[in-house]
């Protein structure tokens, strides 16, 4: 059996950088000439392990073993369209609604959620504030109203980066 030889016509020059989430994460991107970009590492936000200077840090070691050069193209990850101002005043009277339905239990063992061994987290992503709620619909409607004011500010200034969301969490003793 004969093995035949492979010529090579053209190398295709490849970009890389790194994008950064609305969670804090990053993420090396590839993108031969002509083709989609490709996500080739993503690396995880979490206040708990990490922080914004070492995953930087780690992304630009990647994209640089890959053969970007220093500095290495930082990019803002695309967000989804931005919905319109009535598009977020209505998912906010939603999420407010499914709230207010939530605050009387519908079933029997809801009522162990209140147990004092019990707490809720609302962590905020940005400036890493964590507030401990013993109620867990108290720590929604303030998870919601932090995220309510970050939308309003977001449609205010659609040009600013600030990152500002906040994530609820249940914590056992």
């Amino acid at each position: 059996m004969e093995i035949q030889q492979a010529v090579l016509v053209r190398v295709m020059p490849t970009k890389v950088w790194i994008e950064s989430g609305i969670m804090g994460e990053r993420v090396v991107v590839l993108q031969h000439e002509g083709c989609e970009p490709f996500d080739y590492a993503t690396l995880s936000y979490d206040h708990r392990y990490t922080s914004v200077s070492a995953t930087l840090e780690a992304a630009t070691q990647i994209a640089l073993a890959l053969g970007a050069t220093n500095p290495v193209e930082h990019r803002e990850r695309k967000f989804p369209p931005t919905p319109t101002a009535d598009e977020i005043r209505e998912q906010i009277d939603m999420l407010q609604q499914l709230l207010d339905d939530q605050s009387e239990p519908k079933h029997p063992e809801a009522i162990k959620l209140t147990d004092e061994s019990e707490s809720f987290e609302v962590r905020i992503a940005g400036p890493d504030d964590v507030i401990v709620f013993s109620d867990e619909i108290e720590a929604l409607r303030r998870a919601n109203e932090v995220n309510k004011t970050y939308l309003e500010e977001r449609l205010r200034n659609p040009e600013s980066e600030v990152l500002c969301v906040a994530t609820v969490h249940a914590i056992w003793a």
